[in-house]
């Protein structure tokens, strides 16, 4: 090969291009145009000297052939090149192994960079200290820790470029341990550090989290008197915000004799990683009153620590007046944290008001819905979605399924489902485990066991997920099967799986089931976790089996709410008002804070007993001594305690007076004392504002029906069978008016 094989095949290269005609022209410049004339010159040349130029003879036609040979690392893959010289039988010198190391490090190309340096040992070239930097260069480069180590530790001579080289690897691929203790062999060979290398170090020591190294670095950097300049001073500060300390990184912020946006915002994000709220919103306050403009990262990082909607909106505005609303990863931000605060209205209108939207950014606004709703709002924005041409992916459909679980429709369930399977993906795990348990809390375990059927790789949550909706909806039994299916197939169970096993078990009322998962739970070596613990409680309480119930509540070393609450229902449950208003005064002498689960129980126990003043006085303590608002379900449980007492009119005046709508539960209770103390008015009042509510439970018919047989009312008796009839109800009336 010569000169002209090169000339010839430029010009031909040219010809072709020109031949693209005047509109290709006038289109490219000049330069492109050369540019495409080199490529296209370059696989030509290329495939020249593939097919053997034999007629290349050695001395100065092998540095003709190497120059042309360095044209072409510019152009084409560094391995077809080396492939070339291996058929031409040429040998590089070290130059060009240079100029190949580089191009695969530009390209990030380490595939390649292991052949080109595997060349170079296969060779037994005698690479001097700039080759071997280059080596490690590619390698530090390509973030091969390993390989670039090993040509460092094989380097005789070790320049300042190479210690930046790998120090630098270190703080941004490895492990940040490894890289200092590099930091301390460099200390104790005497090697003095420039900046660029203590930047380096600073990195990693912010990686580490050690406060002490952190202080040895900085006296490290003071001792060697190089000039600390803004970009090294917030790296410093980066530092110190990660090791904890925001006292040490206010001393360096406050040494600065110019601070830019860049110090500013690593002081606040500083602030914000620490869990500092109102001092990242401090400093924030004193960007502005020193005239520095915020910008997006400063933003970006308040938007992420607000803990409440009113320091939010608070951002929000702000982002407004900078003139930053309209950044599309800013305004994703903010609509993320209003769903998280709670506000899927606010988070709505930014939504729309966005005039460039991501998946990430419909995502963020059809979870808000699924968590705070209106959740059919969820649908609503996905169909948008879709119409905006947007493809929804794993997460828009593990947020609609969680909408979807939250609304209990089986339709919407089942509208999902189809959506899901239409884009492929309900193979995917985590979309199949949401898929279960939508469908489960839509009472549908028979869709949830098809879905769970087909899974060809289930994580434990899967399991767990199958457990509790049968759990749930029963049938009970087949909770009990999954989990010996989950046993042979192998799966270690969890937690979470004895407290669904439990569950199944307590709304069983198996004694029998229960005491053979107790049995599975020790061999386990899960009876000391609290949660299981707390389950066996209730389950047994639920079983019949107080003195069970008791016996777990007495060996436990650490109780909490959950805890307590269990024992007092379960107290209350078999009469024992008295014991479980002691449970309720242990419970507050140890320091555990009562919630509203502790009051209905606390309640219901004394409406069982009797203790109608003690209930009184625990109903208006729960708000005022304890800070717990009084529920639907507190005055539900008040209007049993005072109608089980015979005190019917007062219990009627309490739910008239209510400031919550009474639900069925409510009047079920009023009813119920009608039934004991034989009041008709009162009862058909009840009944009829609870028909209103649950036209199709047959349970208020029943109690009605009861109440007139009692005070031998035949023809109303009878006049109730009928409706229940007419209407289809599954219970067909008392016994004796079959």
């Amino acid at each position: 090969m010569n000169h002209t094989v090169w000339r010839g095949g430029l010009l031909r290269a040219f010809d072709d291009v020109l031949k693209l005609g005047d509109k290709q022209q006038t289109k490219d410049s000049f330069g492109f145009l050369l540019i495409r004339c080199f490529s296209v010159a370059g696989r030509q040349v290329q495939k020249e000297i593939r097919n053997g130029d034999r007629a290349m003879s050695r001395g100065s036609d092998v540095k003709i052939a190497t120059s042309e040979i360095k044209a072409l690392i510019e152009m084409q893959r560094p391995e077809d090149v080396l492939y070339s010289l291996e058929q031409q039988g040429v040998r590089l010198d070290a130059p060009t192994y240079r100029s190949l190391l580089r191009r695969c490090t530009y390209t990030r190309n380490l595939t390649a960079g292991r052949k080109v340096h595997g060349h170079i040992v296969e060779t037994g070239f005698k690479a001097d200290i700039y080759l071997q930097t280059a080596v490690l260069s590619m390698y530090c480069k390509c973030g091969n820790l390993v390989e670039a180590h090993k040509v460092f530790d094989t380097m005789q001579q070790r320049d300042m470029f190479a210690w930046t080289l790998i120090l630098a690897a270190y703080a941004k691929h490895g492990s940040a341990k490894d890289g200092f203790n590099l930091y301390k062999q460099l200390h104790d060979a005497g090697v003095r550090c420039d900046r660029i290398m203590y930047m380096s170090i600073v990195s990693m020591c912010a990686n580490l989290g050690d406060l002490e190294e952190a202080k040895a670095v900085y006296n490290d950097i003071a001792k060697s008197g190089i000039t600390v300049d803004a970009l090294l001073s917030n790296n410093l500060i980066h530092m110190y915000a990660r090791c904890g300390s925001m006292k040490h990184a206010h001393e360096v912020f406050n040494s600065m004799p110019e601070r830019d946006v860049v110090s500013w915002n690593t002081m606040i994000a500083g602030a914000a990683w620490n869990g500092n709220v109102e001092e990242a919103f401090d400093l924030f306050s004193k960007m502005q009153q020193e005239s520095m403009k915020p910008d997006f990262i400063t933003f970006m990082s308040l938007v992420n620590v607000c803990t409440s909607l009113v320091a939010l909106k608070q951002v929000h505005d702000s982002i407004i007046e900078a003139g930053l609303e309209a950044d599309a990863h800013l305004a994703t931000a903010v609509v993320s944290m209003f769903v998280k605060c709670g506000s899927a209205e606010d988070a709505r209108w930014v939504f729309d008001k966005m005039k460039v939207r991501d998946i990430v950014t419909w995502n963020a606004m059809i979870e808000g819905y699924a968590k705070h709703g209106p959740y059919r709002k969820a649908l609503e924005v996905y169909c948008q979605m879709q119409d905006e041409g947007f493809e929804p992916n794993c997460v828009t459909f593990t947020c609609l399924l969680n909408a979807c679980a939250n609304l209990a429709s089986l339709q919407e369930a089942r509208w999902v489902h189809a959506r899901i399977v239409a884009a492929k993906l309900e193979s995917h795990l985590h979309v199949a485990n949401g898929m279960m348990n939508m469908f489960a809390k839509c009472d549908s375990t028979k869709d949830a066991r098809q879905v769970f059927d087909k899974m060809e790789v289930r994580s434990v949550i899967s399991w767990n997920t199958m457990i509790n909706g049968y759990a749930e909806c029963g049938p009970y039994m087949e909770a009990m099967e999954i989990f010996s299916q989950m046993q042979h197939e192998g799966v270690k169970p969890d937690a979470v799986t004895f407290t669904g096993l439990l569950k199944a078990c307590a709304n069983q009322a198996s004694l029998q089931g229960a005491r053979w998962v107790h049995t599975r739970i020790m061999a386990a070596a899960f009876e000391s976790d609290i949660r299981v613990r707390n389950g066996l409680i209730s389950m047994y309480a639920k079983c019949g089996s107080l003195a069970d119930a008791a016996h777990v509540f007495n060996e436990m070393v650490e109780r909490d709410v959950v805890t307590y609450n269990a024992m007092i229902a379960a107290l209350g449950q078999y009469g024992h008002g008295r014991d479980a208003l002691q449970q309720f005064h242990l419970m507050i002498s140890t320091g555990v804070r009562p919630d509203g689960v502790t009051f209905v129980g606390v309640l219901s126990a004394c409406s069982h007993t009797g203790l109608v003043d003690e209930g009184l006085r625990y109903f208006y303590s729960m708000s005022k001594d304890y800070s717990v608002t009084p529920e639907v379900e507190h005055v539900s449980c008040l209007v049993d305690l005072l109608g089980r007492a015979g005190h019917l009119v007062e219990a009627e005046e309490v739910v008239n007076r209510m400031p919550q709508t009474p639900v069925g539960a409510t009047w079920g209770a009023l009813l119920g004392a009608c039934r004991l103390h034989g009041n008709v008015k009162l009862a058909e009042r009840a009944a009829q504002f609870w028909t209103q509510l649950e036209p199709q439970n047959a349970e208020v018919y029943v109690s009605l029906a009861h109440i007139y047989l009692t005070a031998s009312l035949w023809q109303e008796a009878m006049a109730v069978q009928k409706l229940m009839g007419d209407r289809d109800l599954r219970r067909q009336g008392p016994v004796g008016l079959r």
